[in-house]
């Protein structure tokens, strides 16, 4: 059964349960991880995306995609996925962190309503 205000679930996982247990399979990914919805807003982050970027799940819940990570090419990696489900595999990229100016290997996987977004550090 689903929380109290929502429909019983006949199957699949009610909300406030894949609410919690969405961070906890992206925490196994060995790289930074968002979940991101079909409107470019993140539904959720790992720990090392969350580290990245310096906030907390629940500042990041929701927010737009362009204003929690400062790398144009992740915004258009992720809205030509979303537009065409096609993913996008290990492209270059630049971000802005607090550390300063990081280079990235960018991936997107197209999910059930939405887009997986992947980075890790890339070697220059």
């Amino acid at each position: 059964m689903g929380g109290p205000d929502e429909a019983p679930v006949s199957h699949g996982v009610c909300a406030a349960c894949k609410k919690a247990l969405i961070p906890q399979f992206l925490d196994t990914l060995p790289g930074a991880a968002v979940l991101i919805d079909p409107l470019s807003r993140v539904l959720s982050a790992n720990k090392i995306a969350r580290g990245e970027v310096g906030r907390e799940l629940s500042a990041l819940e929701g927010s737009p995609l362009e204003e929690v990570i400062d790398c144009a090419e992740a915004v258009k990696a992720v809205t030509d996925t979303l537009l065409s489900g096609t993913p996008v595999a290990d492209d270059p990229a630049t971000a802005r962190f607090g550390r300063g100016v990081v280079p990235l290997a960018l991936s997107t996987r197209p999910v059930k309503d939405g887009v997986l977004l992947l980075w890790a550090p890339r070697q220059t």
